[in-house]
């Protein structure tokens, strides 16, 4: 009885269905063990498939491509339980490459809507798998590059026009995700250097949407939200170790972030929610600085500004409920030093406030609550206190402090109220209190241990 055998086996196992058109060309070569391969064009110009098996190991590619002009599909796999898959269905210009080194490899490539699109997975390594999806694409384009141990990535883009996803990842375990709904003009890129790191972004309904992660050093992690955006931007870079960022915007218009960490164990979490016109800048250099915010409303503007080591910067009155709601409420922060610390909540509408401080162990705490309160200080030296309270509206307070362990408290209500404190040297103490409208308050320390109090009914 006639028997096949394996290499016959092998080589039937290799199906190429009609192609019925131009130039088309399918190219297959399989050795090894339990290969399959499996072409299909249609109605094609230009159109080219290539796939190339090497053994020993359980490999699987198909190629489909359908009204396609100028396509070009070319999978290359170098085995150990490989996978690969491509789809280009009614393309132009269109090319899809996938290329797979090591093992557990899997890539899923996909185009469906098309025109000039480029879908483009590289894979070396162990455990690898990554997955482009592009539906109704314009200009679309995927690319994804990984290189080293158990990476895994994931794009997916839907709706699209001008859309560009590109994922580069090298080292140890990393992760990156993006997805992406009815994106124009979209832009994601994400990459990683060595290390456990991981970045997932997600965006909505977008208009002129872009996000960027850029992650290098060990154990960093990025999860970024972005939903019904229109013209909002997302900006990531982290280098050092075990730095973290947890950032969302929802249903805003013109939204921005750009948060940048250098340094070791900085963590930072930004929220804008329900936004309008909003804008976080957020840059943290040193180690173990902390940094939160929180943004409701419309045009706001919040920027923060870290450097050194174990600063604190909430944006709220207390750690977790952060800051900044109501309308058009601008805050700039910067710190620089040692273990500096600031609090801040703004409630109402028209606020303004902005805060600076260096040296070491220096505190701010305070609150504007109402329309159109304005807050400038400024502290220089160590261990100096500031807590300022103000509610009404249009209320200022500015000041400054230099020299070491001073402290101000300052609390304004009503209407059109003014205090100025200025105090330098050390063991300084002013306390102003201003109720009713209208009043003016006025203090200048300079020496140590001076003590001035201001109450006014």
């Amino acid at each position: 009885m006639f028997q096949f055998k394996p290499l016959a086996v092998a080589v039937l196992a290799i199906v190429s269905l009609p192609a019925l058109a131009d130039n088309s060309l399918s190219t297959q070569s399989q050795t090894g063990a339990d290969n399959f391969a499996d072409v299909k064009q249609t109605e094609a110009q230009n159109s080219q498939a290539t796939q190339t098996q090497s053994g020993p190991g359980g490999n699987f590619a198909t190629i489909e491509q359908q009204f396609v002009v100028r396509s070009r599909a070319e999978q290359t796999q170098d085995s150990e339980g490989s996978d690969s898959y491509a789809l280009q269905s009614d393309e132009r210009r269109s090319r899809s490459v996938q290329v797979q080194h090591g093992s557990f490899q899997s890539a899923t490539n996909d185009q469906e809507g098309g025109s000039d699109n480029l879908a483009r997975t590289v894979q070396r390594g162990i455990g690898q798998w990554a997955t482009a999806t592009q539906i109704f694409e314009t200009g679309s384009e995927v690319q994804v590059n990984q290189r080293g141990d158990s990476n895994v990535a994931d794009a997916y883009q839907s709706d699209g026009a001008n859309n560009l996803a590109d994922i580069t990842q090298t080292g140890v375990g990393s992760r990156a995700s993006t997805d992406s709904f009815a994106q124009t003009d979209s832009v994601i890129t994400i990459t990683q250097g060595g290390g456990s790191n991981e970045a997932f972004i997600y965006q909505d309904s977008g208009t002129l949407s872009s996000a960027t992660v850029d992650q290098q050093g060990f154990e960093n992690v990025v999860d970024a939200f972005q939903s019904n955006q229109t013209n909002s931007h997302y900006n990531l870079i982290q280098t050092g170790d075990l730095n973290g960022a947890l950032l969302d915007q929802t249903d805003g218009a013109d939204n921005q972030m750009m948060i940048t960490q250098i340094g070791e164990g900085n963590e930072l979490s930004a929220n804008q929610v329900s936004a309008s016109a909003t804008t976080t800048l957020l840059v943290q250099n040193g180690s173990i600085n902390y940094a939160e915010t929180y943004q409701e409303g419309s045009g706001h503007l919040l920027e923060i500004n870290s450097t050194g080591t174990g600063n604190e910067i909430y944006a709220g009155v207390e750690t977790g409920s952060r800051g900044q709601y109501g309308l058009d409420q601008v805050a700039s922060l910067g710190q620089e030093g040692t273990f500096n610390s600031i609090k801040l909540t703004q409630s109402g509408q028209l606020q303004n406030a902005a805060l600076g401080q260096s040296g070491n162990g220096n505190q701010m705490d305070t609150n504007q609550a109402g329309v159109n309160n304005e807050l400038y200080f400024d502290q220089n030296g160590d261990g100096n206190m500031l807590v300022a309270v103000q509610t009404g509206s249009s209320n200022l307070a500015n000041g400054s402090t230099m020299g070491d362990d001073n402290s101000i408290t300052v609390s304004q209500s009503n209407m059109l109220n003014l205090s100025t404190i200025t105090q330098s040297g050390i063991g300084n103490s002013a306390l102003v209190t201003q109720t009713s409208n209208n009043m003016i308050s006025t203090i200048a320390q300079t020496g140590s241990n001076n003590t001035a109090n201001v109450l006014q009914q």
